[in-house]
C-alpha cells in the first residue's frame, strides 16, 4: 500500500514492530519561492503489510518545519508552581495580566463564583522562584462580570484592559489604571477610565462577543486587537486604535485581513 503526502518531515507508524516500514525515501526541499519553499517532504512511503493481512492500518503523520522536532523548538520545562485560586471560585478564562517589577511578579486574573455576572479580577504576587504566592485579593468588581485582563505599561501607570459584561453579553473592553507605586491590593487604587471600544450597532462583526484584548504601541499609536464574534460564525480578530491611551472610545477600524483580503 502506498501513502502519498506533501511537506511531511516525520512519520510515525502504528504497529511498526509488526509491519516493516521503508524509511529510505529521501526528503526533498521544496523550491521555487512559493509558500512551500523551505519545507521538506517525502514523495512516498511503502508499508509492507504482513502476508495475507488484508487490512489497511492507521498511519499517523506529524508535520515539522525544516525537520525541527518539537523538543528542539520547546525546550524541556516543568511546572514551577500553581497560582492560588480563592476558595469557592473557579477560573473561566485562561488570560492573565502579568507585570515584573524586578522584585515581584504581579498577576491579575479573572475568577468566578458561578454565572455570567459573578466574575471579578483578583491580584496575587510572588518573588523568585515563584513558589510562594500571596493570598488572592479581589481588586476589581462590578455589578456585572469582568474578566480576561491584559496589561499595558505606560510611563508611571499600569493599564488593565478587561473583558466585561454589558447586561446581556460579554463584549465591552473596560480600561482601568493604577500607579506603579500604588498598593496593588487596595481596590480603591484602581481607577476606572472607561469603555475602550464602542461596540456599535447590532449586526457589526463584534456585536455578539468581544474577548481577549491585546495592546501594543507602534510609534505614537496604540493598537488594540481582540477576538470578535457576531451572530454569525466564525470568530475573527478585530482591531481598534488611539493616539491617547485614555482618550475613549478608541477608533474601531475593522478586522484583520490576510494579503488576499480575507478576514482572519
Amino acid at each position: 500500500m502506498h501513502v502519498r503526502f506533501a511537506f511531511v518531515f516525520f512519520v510515525t507508524f502504528l504497529f511498526v514492530s509488526i509491519f516493516p516500514v521503508s524509511l529510505f525515501v529521501p526528503t526533498i526541499e521544496a523550491q521555487g519561492g512559493g509558500w512551500m519553499e523551505g519545507w521538506h517532504y517525502r514523495i512516498s512511503h511503502v508499508i509492507n503489510p504482513a502476508s495475507g493481512a488484508g487490512s489497511n492500518y492507521e498511519v499517523r503523520i506529524e508535520v515539522r518545519w525544516s525537520e525541527l522536532k518539537e523538543e528542539d523548538l520547546i525546550p524541556f520545562s516543568e511546572i514551577v508552581s500553581t497560582l492560588p485560586i480563592p476558595s469557592g471560585t473557579s477560573i473561566t478564562s485562561a488570560q492573565a495580566a502579568v507585570y515584573w517589577d524586578g522584585v515581584y511578579l504581579h498577576v491579575w486574573y479573572g475568577a468566578t463564583t458561578g454565572g455570567d455576572i459573578n466574575d471579578a479580577i483578583y491580584y496575587v504576587k510572588a518573588s523568585s522562584p515563584f513558589t510562594s504566592w500571596s493570598t488572592p485579593v479581589q481588586v476589581i468588581d462590578r455589578n456585572d462580570g469582568i474578566r480576561d485582563p491584559t496589561i499595558f505599561v505606560e510611563s508611571d501607570n499600569l493599564y488593565l484592559f478587561c473583558q466585561s459584561w454589558d447586561g446581556s453579553k460579554y463584549r465591552p473592553i473596560r480600561l482601568y489604571k493604577i500607579s506603579k507605586t500604588a498598593d496593588f491590593v487596595n481596590p480603591s487604587n484602581y481607577v476606572y477610565v472607561g469603555v475602550t471600544i464602542d461596540i456599535g450597532n447590532s449586526g457589526d462583526f463584534d456585536d455578539l462577543m468581544v474577548a481577549s484584548p491585546a495592546v501594543v504601541k507602534i510609534g505614537d499609536t496604540y493598537c488594540l486587537m481582540y477576538e470578535a464574534m457576531s451572530s454569525v460564525f466564525p470568530m475573527s480578530i478585530g482591531r481598534a486604535k488611539s493616539t491617547n491611551i485614555e482618550s475613549l472610545p478608541w477608533e474601531k477600524d475593522g478586522q484583520l485581513k490576510d494579503t488576499n483580503g480575507n478576514v482572519i
